[in-house]
């Protein structure tokens, strides 16, 4: 009698084997239809959700996917949800899904499992039903959804890349995009999956553009930015070793904890370098990112606040100073004093160079006064608070390194220092005394000037301004 019961279920294990094994219950798509490369070995059944389900998936994704196949969703505690379907062939089952959410914001995917209960307990059925399963017929007993599990390092680094990189998925075929319009791509991407990761330096887009891609890919930037009175354009960032890092997690269905770590220069917040890591294993991938540029298309620059105390610190955006800008004038004079120390002295290298150069076509000539020169850089410096930028022996010991060839700045780096207000009133003549007594180029450049200049307006009416401002430099090198 066992014997003739198990000859029948193998018979009917081979007449439904086209019904059955052809069958699919729902489209097979994914986040990305790379993604499937990784996924299509996975079990079938349960409406082939370990084929597209991924962590992070949103809430009426997973659950609409599995309506079209024909399950009835209903919410059966605060975090989860319960999908079930009836089949009746090959035999009468219910097939239930268990959804657990994220509840922190959207609800997003965390785990799931699946089971198959048979509606009657027989022997027969039983029997069958192992048959069925043992062939890859039903759909098994029950299913740890696993979903795309990122199991190597490589695997990683591959998703990773492929996101920052330009010309994508993402970028090319949008995920509200038609697949079809892109139909070639998606065939290519499901037939190798993920590039390898190129040997040299790859181009990123802007620090915006690395954000939105690895949210993309479902990777929370930590730790979470909650109000605050900062710019919308804020970053948190980690400042280890005069570098400053975003960091972003995650993790996968099959438990594996994935993390990314961005470098990012404070010249235009480009990003440098990225590191991946894979629960304990880690991997660097060089990358070329895209500087942030003001409207006028000159790089801003990204730099930490001071906290010392606090791992994590917020990041904010700076414009080189520029006298047709009187903002940016505003804005370095106000908040450079709030940047942490270690990174202050990268900006004031690059405002000097902007102030510097390049020189307008007459002074290149030599028919622009220096002094002029001086005067108009010192008053840009002076309204951009250089006074408090650097203490006074560490800003003149950088621009003495940074311009031994350039007198005319360290003349303006000195008036902006020395003088609050052009004119003799204000004037700090110890401060004076130190830089003339320290660089004797700028001593001689101010010397040929008012020279020079004194010469020129030796036929002016006496108190003419131009005399009063021969005074005031007059007084200056009387102080040496």
């Amino acid at each position: 009698m066992l014997l003739s019961l198990l000859g029948a279920a193998a018979l009917a294990t081979a007449l439904i084997t086209l019904l059955y094994g052809a069958r699919s219950e729902v489209a097979e798509g994914s986040l990305d239809p790379a993604v499937e490369h990784y996924t299509h070995g996975h079990a079938r059944g349960y409406a082939d959700i370990d084929r597209w389900a991924f962590r992070g998936m949103s809430e009426p994704s997973l659950t609409g996917r599995l309506q079209q196949a024909g399950y009835g969703c209903e919410r059966s505690r605060p975090q989860e949800v319960t999908c079930t379907r009836s089949e009746r062939w090959p035999l009468q089952r219910t097939l239930t899904v268990r959804a657990r959410f994220d509840t922190m914001g959207e609800p997003r995917l965390r785990a799931a499992d699946a089971q198959s209960t048979l509606d009657g307990d027989g022997f027969v059925a039983r029997q069958l039903a192992r048959g069925l399963r043992g062939a890859g017929w039903m759909e098994p007993q029950t299913l740890a959804v696993r979903g795309f599990e990122i199991a190597s390092i490589d695997l990683l680094s591959r998703m990773v890349a492929d996101a920052l990189r330009g010309g994508g998925w993402y970028t090319a075929c949008s995920d509200t995009g038609s697949v079809l319009a892109c139909a070639e791509q998606a065939r290519t991407r499901r037939a190798s999956g993920f590039a390898p990761v190129p040997p040299q330096p790859f181009r990123v887009g802007e620090v915006k553009d690395v954000v939105r891609a690895l949210e993309r890919l479902r990777l929370d930037a930590v730790p979470r930015r909650g109000p605050d009175h900062k710019p919308a354009d804020a970053l948190l960032v980690r400042v280890k070793d005069a570098e400053q890092w975003m960091d972003f997690i995650g993790s996968d269905l099959a438990g594996h904890e994935l993390a990314v770590s961005v470098s990012l220069a404070v010249e235009g917040g480009a990003a440098s370098k990225v590191v991946v890591r894979l629960d304990h294993e880690t991997r660097e991938l060089a990358v070329k990112g895209l500087p942030r540029t003001a409207n006028v298309g000159v790089p801003m620059f990204l730099l930490p606040e001071a906290a010392a105390q606090q791992e994590y610190r917020f990041a904010t955006w700076f414009e080189l100073p520029n006298p047709q800008r009187p903002w940016s004038l505003e804005h370095i004079k106000k908040h450079l004093p709030e940047v942490d120390p270690a990174f202050q002295p990268r900006l004031v290298k690059h405002s000097l160079a902007a102030l510097a150069a390049p020189e307008p076509a007459d002074a290149a000539l030599g028919l622009h006064p220096a002094l002029l020169l001086v005067e108009h850089r010192g008053e840009t410096l002076r309204a951009a608070g250089s006074r408090d930028w650097l203490p006074e022996p560490a800003g003149l010991q950088l621009v003495a390194q940074d311009y031994a060839q350039d007198a005319v700045t360290r003349a303006a780096w000195a008036l902006a220092l020395c003088d609050p207000a052009l004119g003799t009133i204000g004037l700090d003549p110890a401060c004076w005394q130190r830089v003339l007594v320290a660089d004797g180029g700028v001593v001689d450049l101010l010397r040929h000037e008012v020279d020079a200049l004194q010469a020129l307006y030796a036929g002016l009416e006496p108190g003419h301004p131009l005399h009063r401002r021969l005074d005031h430099w007059r007084l200056v090198l009387a102080l040496r």
